[in-house]
C-alpha cells in the first residue's frame, strides 16, 4: 500500500498527516500515536504525496491563525454510514462555533443518540480537518480522544468563549 506521511510542529505538539492518492486518511497527534498507526498499517511503502503535504501546510496555517477552512481532500472510506453522517455534519460547524452532542444528534436525525454521536466523534480519523473538537457537552467541554487540554487549546485558538 502506498502511503504518504507529513509531520508538523504545532501549538499542541507534533502532528502527523497520513494519506493516499485519494486524500488525507489519518491525522494523529504525538509520536506514540504515529507509531501506533504505522504498526496497525503493517507493511506500507512510504511515498511523497502533494495532497498530504498541502494538508500539513494548511494545518500549519490553521495553527498560526491564518486560515479557518481546509480545502485538502479527506479519505473517509471504510467508515460506517452513521459515522459518515456525523462527520459530514461536523464539516458544517463554522470555525469558532460549537454544537452540543445533543444538537449534533438532532442534526443527523437521531435525537436520542448523543452517546452514539460521541462514539462517531471518537472514531474520527482526521481530527481538525473534520472538526470533532467543535462538539461540546451541554455542561461544559466534553470529551476528546486527545484529552480536554488539547480540545480547549483548539477551541481557544478558534476564539470560542469557554466561560
Amino acid at each position: 500500500m502506498g502511503m504518504s506521511l507529513a509531520k508538523l510542529n504545532s501549538i499542541i505538539g507534533e502532528v502527523f498527516v497520513f494519506g493516499t492518492s485519494t486524500g488525507v486518511s489519518r491525522v494523529v497527534f504525538g509520536i506514540e500515536e504515529c507509531n501506533k498507526y504505522i504498526w496497525e498499517l503493517g507493511d506500507i511503502e512510504l511515498s511523497y504525496n502533494e495532497e498530504v503535504r498541502r494538508a500539513a501546510s494548511e494545518l500549519e496555517l490553521y495553527f498560526s491563525g491564518s486560515i479557518t477552512r481546509f480545502s485538502s481532500p479527506v479519505d473517509l472510506s471504510g467508515a460506517a454510514s452513521f459515522q459518515l453522517r456525523v462527520w459530514r455534519e461536523l464539516l458544517k460547524i463554522p470555525y469558532g462555533e460549537v454544537l452540543t452532542y445533543g444538537e449534533l444528534a438532532r442534526k443527523v436525525e437521531k435525537p436520542r443518540a448523543a452517546r452514539a454521536v460521541g462514539g462517531a466523534l471518537r472514531a474520527n480519523p482526521v481530527p481538525i480537518l473534520v472538526p470533532c473538537h467543535r462538539v461540546v457537552s451541554s455542561g461544559g467541554l466534553g470529551g476528546y480522544y486527545y484529552g480536554p487540554a488539547i480540545k480547549e487549546q483548539l477551541l481557544r485558538l478558534e476564539g470560542v468563549d469557554l466561560s
